[in-house]
């Protein structure tokens, strides 16, 4: 039942959005401050006035959104919302969601745009992101930007704070700002050219892969029997960011969001190992590891709105068994229907390059997240430490 149905309001429409995540932990990228933020507006349209019915969903009275209310219900939970003097297109998926943390919303109109969330346990406020950059520190639930453009498409992010022992979220929110007068008609409007581009999408892939970028990497001094020490190097890729390159470890998952987030592939695959002699370049063995312990799946939550995926990777140089050699990731991702995705927890080792890329239906993968390698070393487990993965986020 959705927050709205539960206050007994009027559903106008779900249209599809454009994009709303959550997960917990830090953010993805080192954001830049600005030399003064915007003064802390409060919202209206956030999810305790939803709860208090002080926020409603107009009588439907426009044909546009009744045309496309079907489409919309597939693809995630956009809906017309009407406060005391404005109306407001907003994306209420995250509102309803299981995950208690998860709880988000945004709302906005020509003028501005509202963000409100759920703090989780012991978190005293926020500190909010726009287009990577800083503008807000507030000691609340919600936020209020005044400093938008009719039509821009603004990418924020919301991190909780709080006392040592708190929880922390982030939330990613993909908003595009409605053009027009604000009136009914036009935030209907607006809300239907959502729905229309974002229910076109059908399809979607997210593929992690890792590579050794240079061409040749000198064999390490013990763990790798005959082949151990200087005379021995083993092959690389040769290669930089590109998400249809060769590989060393591929594992790929195709969700079709016509049946409901269904994963309708599960690919993976492990590149051989060749060893050589350093000093001549003779190709002395070929090996490749095995792929068991490499795959993806599609956790219960899953439906056609967003999908929960968890990559396991972990496959060793075959010739080196004498040391606890392996590339490792874990993760568990979020990917919506509408086009934005989440990295909700995991990690991987600093050895070699990873990276994510995703494609929404038309065949083309773009990488997302990219990490390039810190040491050869790190292969091995506890010489260097992880890379925590949790708080990435992104469009796609």
């Amino acid at each position: 039942m959705s927050l709205l149905s539960k206050t007994g309001s009027i559903v106008l429409a779900s249209v599809a959005t454009l994009s709303l995540c959550a997960s917990t932990a830090v953010a993805s990228t080192v954001p830049q401050t600005p030399t003064n933020h915007h003064a802390a507006e409060k919202a209206s349209f956030t999810l305790q006035n939803i709860a208090r019915q002080k926020i409603k969903a107009p009588a439907a009275s426009y044909q546009s959104m009744k045309a496309t209310q079907k489409i919309a219900s597939d693809a995630a939970d956009i809906q017309i919302l009407k406060s005391s003097d404005s109306y407001a297109v907003a994306d209420l998926t995250m509102a309803n969601a299981d995950r208690e943390k998860g709880r988000a919303m945004w709302a906005a109109t020509p003028d501005f745009v509202d963000l409100s969330w759920q703090l989780p346990r012991g978190a005293t406020g926020a500190v909010i992101f726009k287009n990577n950059l800083e503008i807000a520190s507030v000691d609340s639930d919600n936020f209020r930007d005044t400093d938008v453009v009719p039509g821009e498409l603004a990418s924020y992010r919301v991190e909780t704070v709080g006392n040592d022992s708190a929880e922390a979220a982030t939330w990613g929110l993909e908003v595009t700002v409605p053009e027009g007068s604000g009136s009914q008609s036009s935030i209907s409007s607006a809300a239907s050219d959502i729905s229309v581009a974002a229910a076109a999408r059908t399809t979607s892939a997210v593929r992690h892969q890792t590579f050794i970028p240079m061409a040749k990497v000198n064999a390490p001094p013990a763990g790798c029997g005959q082949y151990s020490g200087s005379k021995f190097e083993f092959d690389g890729n040769n290669r930089s960011w590109n998400p249809t390159g060769s590989y060393k470890t591929r594992v790929t998952a195709g969700i079709d969001w016509t049946q409901n987030g269904k994963l309708t592939s599960a690919t993976k695959g492990v590149s051989s190992t060749k060893v050589y002699n350093k000093s001549t370049k003779k190709l002395l063995a070929t090996k490749t590891a095995s792929s068991a312990n490499i795959s993806v799946s599609r956790l219960s939550l899953s439906n056609s709105k967003e999908v929960d995926l968890r990559f396991r990777v972990h496959a060793g140089n075959p010739f080196c068994t004498g040391v606890p050699n392996a590339i490792e990731a874990a993760f568990t991702m979020t990917v919506t229907r509408a086009g934005s995705w989440s990295i909700i927890s995991g990690e991987h080792r600093q050895m070699p390059n990873h990276e994510i890329a995703i494609h929404g239906g038309n065949g083309a993968f773009r990488n997302v997240y990219t990490r390039a390698y810190k040491d050869a070393t790190c292969l091995v487990r506890f010489v260097c430490p992880v890379v925590k993965l949790a708080g990435y986020r992104g469009g796609y």
